[in-house]
């Protein structure tokens, strides 16, 4: 049947579809305004605050995002801030002390803060963490609950 459609002039082809104006899915790794999310510049806004954060293997989802810095210089690794990101603007970070990032799904970020009791060496904090969620609102970092002002001590 092909073939006997091939030589008719009057078999008119079907027009493309058309995609409506505007349209398009966003992806967490690209803002409303469709300008890609770029490392570099976040990146450079940490090192500005005197910290150093390597770029994650993956692209967390947006448009919360966090990333774990070190304080520049530190010996042992053990001055962190967490730095929190609305897209490409600095909306927050916690205090200077030990966190780990547990997850982070684009609209809150899960975060874990080891415990020392009194007498424990820097390497191994003993008591039970405590762990704390950031949320944003608009433009407004939250962390539930509050992170106290020395995040590691009970």
């Amino acid at each position: 049947m092909a073939l006997a459609l091939a030589g008719c002039s009057s078999a008119k082809a079907e027009p493309a579809p058309r995609r409506a104006p505007g349209w398009g899915v966003q992806t967490s790794a690209a803002p409303a305004s469709g300008v890609p999310f770029d490392y570099r510049t976040v990146l450079a806004e940490i090192r500005r605050k005197g910290f150093t954060a390597d770029k994650p293997a993956t692209v967390p989802p947006g448009p919360l995002r966090a990333f774990l810095a070190v304080g520049t210089g530190s010996a042992d690794g053990g001055y962190q801030q967490v730095f929190f990101f609305d897209e490409g603007r600095l909306a927050g970070t916690t205090h200077g002390g030990r966190y780990e990032i547990l997850g982070q799904d684009g609209t809150s970020v899960r975060l874990e803060l080891p415990q020392y009791a009194g007498s424990d060496a820097q390497c191994c904090p003993s008591a039970p963490s405590r762990r704390h969620t950031a949320t944003l609102t608009g433009t407004t970092l939250t962390i539930t609950p509050p992170i106290p002002a020395d995040p590691n001590h009970q």
